[in-house]
Parts: structure tokens; sequence; C-alpha cells
């Protein structure tokens, strides 16, 4: 008999299951192996989904023109580095003459599926697959595993679902991405996401509520009483179901009536309330609890967990943590009372444990239930006791998982509350008490102080109460009338954003209601934590505190998207849901990744739209007004040459704001007001400019000066960059030069720091580190620390020896360049480039160690310095995915110019005449551009028009639609679309 394959999901997991089977194993550099078994791994996933230019090299280019990209049928390839290296361990033993079966021990869900199904097919061997199933990592558990393998096929539907779930993350994320970003109007890539997006829509909704909300002050009042033998407590006064008034007078009138009065106690109520033992774990509740009591992210909960679970140095603790069941299975029945008692190891457990191990009968109403339970039941202990001492978050999570284990089993917790009425002055006051009578379940759940819920809003404070009966007689001692605000919601809290995650936005405290969501959530509890730290390192939002809150790039990423469907929890809720149901064999995939690939077309019809869509007719009658990534324009500009009526709104303008619904009231209304440093209306001046004026109708530029610029010569303005002294005059009259550019390094300078630095010499900038903006020799702005190093200036030398290389708006240069007839060594890296945004940190590596990681592209990438220093993005095989200047070779000839017998060549956006020299010599100007009415023009198609005057019919597209139509050589040497049916016309 030949042996069999064990391919683990992680190494570590690997050499579990090597302790647990038969045999002793002998140790190879990348696989166990005994007399019957070969245990390997993966070391995650080794395999993922072909990138659009593995399909065709023409994606390399994003073009919105090329969207959308939707393959017939998904490729897979090897993960470079560490993955392509183990599948090749893999394929080698897989097709070993003496390995006759192979067994997925890949994680027991729809991630660990997935991740045997890739490799399985890249190894494309033929033989038998079984599937090792286990909730939990002990050695009985892995070996009654073994001894119940399942067959291959039973998985089918996971692995569906697992299929469905990647491609459909990819259809929307690579489409959605190059879409959104191409459109232009935001800085570096705008990242899209099937799940990413509407949780970052429910943070970003949230906070804008938040900006929105308007507070209203109201007034409250709360009496001390004193009865005799010194018993006192607290009142607030109500009237009717109120417990407040707007109204300051009448609430001190209250107050006033009250102080120093006679009391009498109108009623005591007292009600006996119960609450129920909570459920157990699921992952999101458990993420939810360590947030809520420890401040743990969901990612490093889950770290935990995933530890606690595996169990390589202290054991395997806990069952498996990526579940979304809260309850157990009846053949786990037996096992109850065993796990608890072996709890009772641990001191602070013990007398929990011994309550539950001695319980005749285990009330299991709210713990066991087969019908709740899918692949994995709740999470629960093992029974096997750490070895050794816990991390401080393993602590923490399984100190939590074995508290909730133990105090599903205890009884209700039951109190008194107690609500008295008092009047005093003629008014009524309101006292609300709470007392503990039994702590039930709350014992195991919260030790020796059971947690109190916390009080919500305004509501009277709970109290501990001295005996009080009705008709008793006092005095009120005091009355304070106390001023208050209404608040906005709360911020989400990675705990808040992962119950509303698991509801799709819905609102719901109810446990039991709750759990009925769980198949429409947004993600699954396997990858919420990773969509949290996704939108985090993409810098969509910020941690401040336990909060979480948008960033300016994460408010403009929705506010492109406005209300569109991607924004929509309730819909990727219901796509969640419909995964669930392939999961289980209850719906189709192929239906569903229809589906999938009719949104991600109407998602990159959405942004076609969006790139053209006008906010009113242009004023000089030439167009309409678009927007673009710095200004609201108009549609007739065509090219240098042909400027069009130049009507342009920056977005950004002396300390102002202007956004697309500013720009629609101008439009339309003549005038709108803005928000800014000083009051303010956007107008339209004589000639139908835009202009800011103050409330007097003064042009605004006119009293926005920050101060007197240092060396005299003029006044200190804000333009959309920086803020300069006012007698710059142009290249050749440059003026004394002051300048404070307002981004630096990862320091933004305001207009209020300027001003204090006019004003004081030196202003405390807001940053992550202490820093000071002072004038230094010269009167040159420069960001300090505290003792006085600079903390900006020259990342490094320049690689030519020239200089340094130092940051300025666009790029990183060398601070040898001086001016057009000085260029200096050019030295350059852009900070923007096709697609990938290189930071300072970035520029530092490289300069240090000759490259650098990229972190924020289209795909994975370095910076390199290239031949002669020349800096080059190239992918992790060292092939370029942005030419540099050094890499670049003359460009083929296709045409002669039909204008002046130049000679036609290709460049990344058009094809021109090689004729064109510079600004002051700009040639014969013809041109051709590459993407024409939605189609990308050819060679072939550009020199037959040129050669013909006329193409044949080819298909285009604006925006009503698809049309056929030709490339025509006008009498002026232009080259148009021209309609077919406008053409047959004409002839």
């Amino acid at each position: 008999m030949g042996k069999t394959l064990v391919i683990a999901e992680k190494p570590s997991v690997g050499k579990d299951y090597a302790k647990a089977l038969p045999g002793s194993f002998k140790a190879e550099s990348d696989y166990l192996e005994s007399d019957d078994f070969v245990v390997s791994w993966a070391v995650g996933h080794l395999v993922e989904l072909a990138e659009p230019e593995d399909y065709d090299p023409k994606y390399k280019l994003w073009s919105l023109n090329r969207l959308p990209i939707i393959p017939d049928e998904f490729h897979l390839k090897p993960i470079e580095g560490r993955g392509k290296k183990q599948l090749d361990v893999l394929r080698k033993l897989a097709k070993r003459k003496d390995v006759d079966e192979i067994v997925n021990g890949c994680d027991a869900g729809r991630e660990g599926e997935l991740i045997f199904e890739y490799i399985r097919e890249l190894l494309a061997v033929d033989k038998p697959v079984k599937r090792l199933w286990v909730s939990s990592m002990t050695k009985d558990a892995i070996r009654e595993g073994f001894e119940h393998l399942r067959d291959s096929s039973e998985m089918a539907p996971l692995s569906a679902a697992a299929r469905s779930r990647g491609e459909a993350d990819w259809l929307v994320g690579m489409n959605g991405t190059r879409a959104a970003t191409k459109v232009g109007r935001l800085e570096g890539v705008v990242s899209l996401g099937r799940v990413q997006t509407p949780t970052l829509a429910l943070i970003v909704r949230r906070d804008l509520e938040i900006d929105a909300f308007v507070p209203e002050t109201y007034f409250q009042v709360d009496a001390r009483f004193q009865l005799d033998q010194e018993r006192t407590y607290l009142g607030r006064w109500f009237e009717g179901k109120e417990d407040r008034t707007s109204e300051h007078g009448r609430a001190q009138a209250v107050a006033d009536a009250a102080s120093g009065a006679d009391a009498s106690v109108l009623s005591v109520k007292r009600n006996e309330r119960k609450t129920r033992p909570p459920l157990l774990y699921d992952l999101t509740s458990l993420q939810r609890e360590a947030n809520s009591r420890y401040g743990l992210s969901a990612q490093r909960t889950l770290a935990a967990a995933q530890r606690l679970y595996e169990g390589s140095s202290h054991g395997a603790v806990i069952t498996y943590p990526r579940t979304r069941s809260q309850f157990l299975p009846s053949d786990q029945i037996p096992t109850l009372k065993r796990i608890a008692a072996s709890l009772g190891g641990i001191p602070a457990y013990k007398p929990h444990a011994e309550y539950v191990a001695g319980l005749d009968v285990l009330p299991l109403a709210r713990v066991v239930n087969d019908g709740k339970v899918d692949d994995h039941h709740a999470i629960i202990p093992t029974g096997d006791l750490p070895r050794g001492e816990l991390s401080n978050d393993d602590r923490r999570v399984y100190d939590l998982i074995c508290r909730r284990y133990l105090a599903v089993f205890h009884p209700e917790a039951r109190f008194e509350d107690t609500e008295v009425v008092t009047e005093a002055g003629g008014s009524r006051f309101r006292t609300k008490g709470r007392r503990l009578l039994e702590a039930g379940w709350r014992g195991p759940a919260f030790g020796d102080e059971p947690a109190e819920p916390e009080r919500k809003g305004d509501e009277e404070p709970e109290q501990t109460l001295p005996r009080i009966d009705e008709g008793e007689r006092g005095t009120c001692t005091s009355a304070e009338v106390l001023e208050k605000q209404t608040k906005p919601p709360g911020r989400y809290t990675e705990a808040s954003l992962l119950g509303a995650m698991e509801t799709a936005g819905r609102a719901i405290d109810d446990e039991e209601l709750r759990e009925a969501m769980k198949d429409s959530g947004l993600g699954t509890p396997a990858t919420r934590a990773d969509t949290i730290e996704r939108l985090l390192n993409v810098g969509y939002i910020d941690r401040e505190g336990k909060a979480l809150v948008a960033t300016t790039k994460g408010r403009d990423t929705i506010e492109l998207l406005g209300t569109h469907a991607l924004t929509s929890a309730e819909l990727t809720g219901s796509w969640e849901k419909r995964l669930s149901e392939i999961e289980h064999g209850q719906a189709d995939r192929a239906g569903f990744m229809a589906d999938i690939a009719r949104f991600t077309e109407q998602l990159v019809d959405y942004f076609r739209e969006i790139r053209t869509e006008s906010l009113g007719a242009c004023p000089n009658g030439d167009g309409d007004v678009i927007e673009n990534r710095s200004a609201f324009g108009c549609s007739s500009y065509k090219s240098k040459k042909e400027p069009g009526c130049g009507f342009t709104i920056w977005k950004t303008q002396g300390g102002f704001s202007i956004d697309r619904d500013q720009v629609r009231a101008l439009l339309e209304k003549g005038e709108v007001e803005l928000h800014g440093p000083v009051e303010a209306r956007l107008v339209l001046a004589e000639g139908n400019t835009p202009e800011i004026v103050d409330a007097a109708g003064a042009p605004i530029a006119q009293t926005l000066a920050l101060g007197p610029c240092p060396n005299g010569d003029g006044d200190i303005r804000e333009n959309r960059a920086a803020f300069g002294c006012s007698s710059y005059k142009s290249k050749k009259e440059p003026g004394c030069g002051f300048t404070i550019w307002k981004s630096q390094g990862s320091f933004t300078i305001t207009a209020d720091d300027v001003r204090q630095l006019l004003e004081q010499g030196e202003a405390q900038l807001e940053s992550a580190t202490p820093a000071r903006l002072v004038l230094g020799d010269g009167h040159q702005p420069v960001i300090v620390d505290p003792d006085g190093k600079p903390l900006t200036g020259a990342l490094g030398p320049c690689p030519n020896g020239d200089g340094e290389i130092k940051e300025n708006r666009r790029a990183f240069g060398c601070s040898s360049w001086k001016s057009k007839d000085e260029p200096g060594c050019g030295f350059t890296i852009w900070k923007s480039q096709k697609g990938y945004v290189v930071n300072e940190a970035e520029v530092r590596a490289l300069l240090e160690h000759g490259e650098a990681t990229l972190a924020d592209g289209p795909q994975p990438a370095k910076l390199v310095l290239g031949e002669g220093n020349v800096p080059q993005i190239v992918g992790l095989d060292g092939a370029p995915l942005v030419r540099s200047a050094a890499a670049r070779v003359p460009r083929e000839t296709i045409a002669t110019c039909p204008r002046c017998g130049g000679e036609i060549r290709g460049n990344s956006r058009a094809y021109g005449c090689s004729s064109w020299k510079s600004r002051k010599n700009p040639g014969c100007g013809f041109v051709i551009w590459k993407s024409m009415k939605g189609r990308e023009i050819t060679p072939e198609e550009a020199r037959q028009v040129i050669e013909q005057g006329s193409t044949g019919p080819l298909e285009f597209r604006d925006r009503q639609g698809a049309f056929t139509g030709r490339l025509v050589m006008t009498d002026d040497k232009s080259v148009e679309v021209v309609r077919a049916d406008s053409a047959e016309a004409a002839a």
C-alpha cells in the first residue's frame, strides 16, 4: 500500500498532524515523512487569480476604454517567492509514485478549501483526494478526523462558494479600482472592493451625520433628599414623560421652589428583573467583546484566537475560531461537563467550573441547536489547559472564551429595580436604583466585580438606595439646574463596526435577531478583520483612540460613488447570503457570477458617465462645465492650441474649498455662499469670470493677506499649493521668492500656522511628532524638532553626486537644479506614476539600499535605480512596469505627416507628428488620439486614415451608446469620428 500525502495550511499545523499520526516521522527541509504518511504544507495562499495583464499585455495600461475586464475563464498563477517554491515541493511530492492518495488538511472552512483547490488545480495530479475536517487541534480531535476522512466531492458546494467569492472580489475590485482611478478626481489609486467599499460607506456616512449634527441646549434639575436617620438619595425632576426643558427659567423656577422645601415620598415601586446568559462566542462577537473591554483590534483578537487554536507552543486550548455559529451540536453534549471540570484546574475558574460539573442536568436550551451549526460550532475551550504562561493578548482572549463557556450553564442573573417618586416644592422627582439579588451567570462571566450595564444617554443615574417607604417625609436639601446639550451619534469603534457589518448596517442590539442576520452581513467572520485593516492600510480610515474615523481620502472616495449600489451594505449582504446558499448547495454559482458580471459592467458605465457628467451649462455658451481632479472647467477645451473658452473654477483657492454642489448653484443662480477663513461668496464677475468676493462684493484676494512678508517686499497670501509673497510677478520677475509649501514630508501647514509664524516667529505644528515651523537663516521657513533640528529637507545624497534629493509638490529631485537654462543633473522621482504613488519613506529606502518596495499601486512593485541611476518602477520579477527615461527607444514611424511631411509616431496617448519640439516651437500639431469615442485606435487604423483619408466601418461608443462610424481626414488635415449614417448622407 502506498503513502498518503497530507497538505496542511501552514508548517505549524503540519507538525501538529505529524505528532498526532501513528509512526515515527523524519524531518526533511519542507515536509515530514513516515512509513505511511508524507506531511507537507502551504504557507497560506500559494496560488492567486491571474492579473489582467496575464490575460492580455494591453491591460498593463490602465484605461477606462478597456474596461470591464471579465475573463471567460479565470486563470491561476503561483505567488512569486516562497509560495512558488513551496508549490514546486508539493508538486514533486504529489507526483511521487509511492503516493497514491492526497488529504486536504487545510483549515476546515471556505478559505482553507480555496487554498487547497487552487493548489490542486496547478498540481494537475489525478489522484484520489480526501478531506480532513476538524474543529479542534488536540491530538484526539486530529486522530478522530483522520479516522473519519470525508470524500472531496462532499466539499464541492463549499469549493464553489469559495471560488465565487474570490472571482466576485476580483471582478468588482479590479474593474472598480481601475475605473475610479482613471476618472482622475483623487490622488493616487482609488481602491474599491465588494466588501471594503460598503464598510467604508458606513463609517463615512456616520461621520457626515456627526458633522451635520447641530446640538441643542436643554436643562435638567437634580435634587438631593434627606430622610431621617441620615438617609439621602438623588432625584431628577420630571413632568409627564419628559425630564428636561429647553427653558432655563422654567428649570430654575423648579430648582428654587424645591430647594429647602419639605419633601414627601409619593410612591415606591420595586420590580424583580432577570437577565439570561449570553450565547456562546462566534468570531465576530468575540472580537466585539475584546474590543469593548480591552481595546483589542479585530485583527489582534483573530490572531490570538488562531494561536490558541493551533497551539504550537502552549497546546490547542480552544476550538476553531473562524466560525459564525454561537451554538453546539448535540453530539458535543457528552464532552461538556468534562471540559468544565478541566477548567477547574485554573484557580480563577474553579468555583464556577465545579458548579457546572456538579449539575445533574445541564441547561442546554441556549447552548445546543443542531439547526444553527454549519461547518463549525461556537468557540469553546477544548479542555486541554495551556502549557505555560500565555502572552497578554492570548491570555485575555482565552479568559473571555472560558468565562463565557462557564457562564452559559449558570442561572439567570436577578436584579431588584426600584423607582421612587418624591414631591418637593410642587414638583415631582424620580429616583432609580438597582440591587443585584443573585449574580447567576454574571459571576463566571465577569469575575469578582460583575460589570453593570452602561447607562444610556441622560437617564437618571442608578443608585444604591437606602430603605425607603411610601409616605415618608423629609427635606429637599438642595436642587441644581444642569445645563446640557444633545449629543450626536457615537463614532464607530471596531466593536460597533463589526456589529454593523454582521447585520449589513442595520441597528440590531437583540442577540437573537443578530443571529438570524448572519448570512446577510458584510463579509464573513473570517474576513471582517482583514477588511478593517485594509481600510486602515490604504488610508481610508484612521484610529482615534477606540474610534474609527474616515480620512479625507475615504470621504472623497464615497463622495465619488455617491449613492451607487457599491456603497450599499444591504446589496453586499444579499451577495453574502447567496454565497452562503451556494456553500450549502441551495443556489447556483453560474447565476451568481453572471449577476456579478452585470454589476461590474454597470459600475464601469457609472464611471464613464461621471467622467463627462455636466454640472451645468458653461456661462460662455461653449459647452458644459465638468469636473477633473483639480478644477471644474468647460468641456469645450480641446488642446493647448485650441483651449476653448477657458472657463475654470479651481477646487482650492485662497483657503476656500469648492465642491460640485456649489458649482451647480453658481451656474444656476450666479453666486453661492462659501465656507472658509472669512465670510465670502463665489460669483460670476465681468466676462463670466468666477471670483471669490467678500460680503461687500470686493474681490477676496485683496483681503486675505496672512501677514507681511519677512523680507519686506509684500504680503503673504495663500494659493493652491503654498503660501508665498505677493511681490512674485513672473518667471522673469520672481520677486523675493518667500514660499511655505503646504505639504512638506509628513507635515501639513495651515493658514493659522503661517499667521502664527509671521506674528511670533514660530508656530507649533499639529503632527504625530512634536515640531515647530520657524524662520531660519535668511528668513527661510524651516520645520524643526523641539531641539531645533530640521525635520524636513534633504532625504539623502543624489546618486549622481551633484546635490541632495529634496521633496517638492509633485516630485523628489536633485537640489542642483537651477532653471531651464541650468537644469543640473535632472535626477527626478515623480510622486505619481501610472497608478503608483511614491512617498518620502520609499525614496529614503531607495537612496540607502538601491531599491524600495512600493505600497500604493495597481500591483506589487519596487522602485529601483536603473542604468545611469535613472529611477524606475519594476515588478517583483524585475521587469519594468513604468519605463524610465533611459529605457526609452525611438518610436516606430507609422506614416508620413499629411500636413508637413514629418514622421507620425505613437506615444502613450496619441499618434503625432515628430516635428513637435516645445511650447515655443510646437511644430505642425497633427495628432490622432489613441482613445476616441470609446475605442482604442490601432496603428493600422491610424495609418489607413492618413494614407486613404478614411477607415472602413468601426465600432465606437459615446454617451448615447454604441454606434458604427469611420475615422475621416477633414479638409484642414484633422482626424474626426464620423457616424456611418452621417458619412453616407454626405456622400
